[in-house]
This record gives C-alpha cells, sequence and structure tokens, in this order.
C-alpha cells in the first residue's frame, strides 16, 4: 500500500521558500567523530513534526531558485546538537 503525501511550498518573488518551523517540531543532529579508513556518521533524530519539517525544508532548498541556495539549521530554528545546512547545486564539486 502506497500513501501520497503532498506540501505546498510558499515561494518568494526571488523564488526563494518559505518553511515555518511548527513549535512542536523536535529535532536533533550528531556527528559521529570521524576515524581513518571509516565514512563519516550524521545522525538526524526528531518527532514527526520535527521530521516533516527537515523535509519540507530539503525540499524547498530543493524548488529554489537561483542555484547556491542554502538554509542554515541549528539552535535559532529548533535543532539540537550542531548546525545542518541543506544546499542546492546542479552539478557536483
Amino acid at each position: 500500500m502506497k500513501t501520497r503525501i503532498t506540501i505546498e511550498l510558499e515561494l518568494n518573488a526571488s523564488g526563494i521558500p518559505f518553511v515555518e518551523r511548527p513549535p512542536e517540531a523536535l529535532l536533533e543532529c550528531r556527528c559521529a567523530p570521524v576515524e581513518p579508513g571509516r565514512p563519516a556518521s550524521i545522525e538526524i533524530q526528531g518527532n514527526e513534526a520535527g521530521l516533516r519539517w527537515l523535509a519540507e525544508k530539503a525540499l524547498a532548498v530543493a524548488n529554489a531558485r537561483p542555484d547556491g541556495y542554502h538554509v542554515h539549521l541549528g539552535k535559532d530554528e529548533g535543532l539540537l546538537g550542531g548546525e545542518l545546512i541543506i544546499a542546492r547545486r546542479s552539478r557536483q564539486h
């Protein structure tokens, strides 16, 4: 059984999305120390509202114009444990 979820993104005149964090959203980001020979590990935990908000932010960045648009999620946005940057770029570096 498949479930379809639809969200609406509010864009300003420059094509920059606006996604407000719900007050009940909880989100935490943990980065494991990098060890030689092991890839970096990032753990994101949250309640349903927090994970939906993160998904909406990621989709908003994906749909943003211009290329290079990014958002910083940190303690001011309710993210515990560090800062998460979501960026849009059309080519790989």
